[in-house]
């Protein structure tokens, strides 16, 4: 099937640290179309296998005219990119704002581990549904049924996939000198970081779950923050915490001064979080700093889900965490931008009234909320398995059709 009667040209962009972008570009020149990418780093050019490509080894001063003479030579009409605030995208989404082209932005699922999200110009709080979907819920969504197919995610095969973009970035570092990446550390400082989390897991696990079995049968209610990466744009864009830390003085801060005194927190840490930051230690520090070292814990891994259950509530920034709290009937606050803190869905009142006030979210609303959010911005599949590859194209080329590529 075609994706468009319209003559298209695609570009590609920097994508997800798999073999996605390459996939989707085979696809899209079988159907008779231009496709072409820029890598911008040894990571990029290792994933490109028979894609057309132009390597971009300037600084990033230079991005904006090498763009428009991309564009212009290769007539572009279409931008395939994963994340719309790495410093590489930003001149480019500005540019194709002025030409007209359209911007197609990957992201990970809202709704994880079996979708993924597509949506044109932005996403998250940049969303073209984030002003809109808060009138959109009070109306039925369209009786579409959200169908889902379960798809063989493997961590190992994502760990993998990211090592070797890490290689090959290391192998052609003095081919792309001005390269930044968009995360902080070296992968060799995350990998040290990972490989001692990783090697403790089982010990974190069964803490957890010990942790939780003694709450529930001691009758103690608790508040969960699951944390977030720091690197993550939600933090850096999305949100108005200078960095993790500062907002785990500040939920602290506000538990201790507001929240009922026979109430525990747990702050959970993020499972990708590499251990560089040693969130443990500085979260104990503040939690005596304002005396509830006794009823603070913070814990490396378990069950989430679980963990939700039993929740008196959940604060997020803007995790989507947080969704899975709602879906799970758990009140939540929201502390940053986030496309489902909604009247109705999240607390509004501000995080000192959260830990008395809190109430759970109405479900009617919830039911609408998701089925809005699927439709129009998600895509079942998976960015690091095979099948989790083939199944977004698949689920992909009716809604490019049907959203993006019309007219």
């Amino acid at each position: 099937m075609k994706l468009t009667q319209i003559p298209r040209s695609f570009l590609f962009l920097q994508g997800v640290a798999s073999p996605f972008f390459e996939t989707f570009a085979k696809k899209i020149r079988s159907e008779g179309y231009q496709t072409y990418r820029i890598n911008f780093c040894g990571g990029d050019l290792n994933f490109t296998q028979k894609t057309p490509f132009t390597n971009f080894q300037g600084k990033l001063k230079e991005l904006p005219l090498f763009y428009q003479t991309i564009f212009k030579k290769h007539q572009i009409t279409d931008i395939f990119l994963f994340g719309d605030q790495r410093a590489v995208h930003q001149p480019a989404i500005l540019l194709a704002q002025q030409q007209n082209i359209q911007v197609h932005v990957f992201e990970e699922g809202y709704f994880r581990p079996f979708w993924i999200t597509l949506e044109q110009g932005g996403v998250n709080a940049n969303s073209a549904l984030f002003k809109k979907i808060p009138l959109l819920i009070h109306q039925p969504p369209p009786l579409n049924p959200i169908q889902i197919k379960e798809n063989h995610y493997s961590l190992k095969q994502r760990a993998y996939y990211d090592i070797k973009y890490r290689f090959f970035n290391l192998i052609f570092i003095g081919h792309f000198k001005y390269y930044q990446n968009h995360r902080p550390y070296n992968g060799f400082m995350e990998y040290f970081g990972w490989i001692q989390r990783f090697t403790l897991l089982p010990f974190y696990q069964k803490k957890a779950h010990q942790l939780l079995e003694k709450l529930i049968t001691t009758k103690k209610s608790f508040f969960i923050m699951p944390l977030q990466l720091n690197s993550d744009a939600q933090i850096q864009i999305h949100s108005d915490f200078v960095d993790i830390k500062a907002s785990i003085h500040n939920i602290i801060a506000s538990f201790a001064q507001k929240a009922d005194s026979q109430h525990c927190l747990i702050i959970k840490n993020h499972p990708l979080d590499t251990g560089i930051i040693n969130y443990r230690r500085y979260s104990q520090k503040i939690a005596r700093q304002y005396q509830i070292q006794d009823r603070f814990y913070f814990i490396e891994g378990g069950n989430l889900s679980c963990l939700i259950k039993a929740a008196q509530g959940m604060v997020v920034i803007n995790s989507t965490s947080g969704l899975q709290a709602l879906s799970l009937n758990c009140p939540v606050c929201v502390l940053g931008k986030a496309i489902y803190n909604i009247e109705g869905l999240t607390f509004q009142k501000g995080l000192d009234l959260f830990w008395q006030q809190n109430k759970p979210p109405e479900k009617t609303l919830f039911i609408n909320f998701k089925q809005i959010l699927i439709q129009e911005t998600q895509i079942n599949g998976n960015f690091f398995s095979q099948q989790g590859i083939d199944l977004i194209i698949k689920n992909m080329v009716n809604k490019l059709n049907a959203k993006f590529m019309d007219g």
